[in-house]
């Protein structure tokens, strides 16, 4: 792979870093109306707004789809390297997820009239904190890698690890959660249900660690 190659596109294609970053704050800011929305179900707001919510989630979703088509665009005027290409286009197809993901579990709460009993309140507020924690880090290492990655002290190994240490402690609350809830005395329904939404708020943090994973084999395959 040709340095110079990769060079221009962070030098010349400034366009291009900051419609990553633009979509990336738009799937940020769905997770963010879904941690908004949790609390609010928490205290007991069933479904006064959840109906809103999914919608503003949904425009959301829409304004991030069409960066990304302009992303696409800007790739398909053939500028970069291959690697490059297909090194954003996974980029932003996980970073995607993140927004559906949210937009997905705010509908099936408010379709499941879920109620989340209070032993499990502060447990799934605790995921959702150290998911964003770690969904900040992941936006401080895209931000980084895409704005000069050639740099000498470009080292994000220590970032990459704190974002994988908010994974773990997401595993272990996700895991303390259906433990607990499969030995409660609640309706086999209810464990089903509870063990799905526990799973389902874990799952945005495994997105996350999945692209702390990518960013990091980015960096390895550029310097190589």
């Amino acid at each position: 792979m040709k340095r110079g190659g990769d060079m221009a596109f962070f030098k010349k294609h400034a366009a291009i870093h900051d419609c990553i970053m633009e979509h990336l704050d738009k799937c940020l800011l769905c997770h963010e109306k879904f941690t908004v929305y949790v609390e609010e179900i928490i205290e007991g707001d069933k479904e006064g707004k959840a109906f809103d919510y999914v919608n503003e989630i949904s425009a959301i979703e829409t304004d991030a789809d069409e960066v990304r088509r302009r992303i696409v665009v800007e790739l398909l005027k053939g500028d970069l390297l291959p690697q490059s290409r297909r090194e954003v286009l996974y980029l932003i197809e996980k970073i995607d997820e993140i927004a559906n993901e949210s937009e997905d579990i705010i509908r099936e709460i408010y379709l499941q009239a879920v109620d989340i009993r209070d032993e499990y309140v502060d447990r799934l507020k605790s995921i959702n904190n150290e998911t964003v924690m770690q969904l900040k880090k992941i936006r401080t290492a895209v931000d980084k890698i895409f704005s000069d990655i050639w740099s000498e002290n470009l080292d994000l190994h220590e970032l990459c690890i704190e974002i994988d240490s908010h994974e773990s402690a997401v595993d272990l609350i996700e895991q303390s959660i259906i433990k607990d809830v499969y030995r409660s005395e609640i309706s086999l329904a209810e464990k089903n249900q509870l063990r799905y939404f526990a799973t389902k708020f874990a799952d945005i943090s495994d997105l996350a660690e999945d692209i702390s994973d990518l960013l990091e084999k980015i960096i390895v395959i550029r310097k190589v």
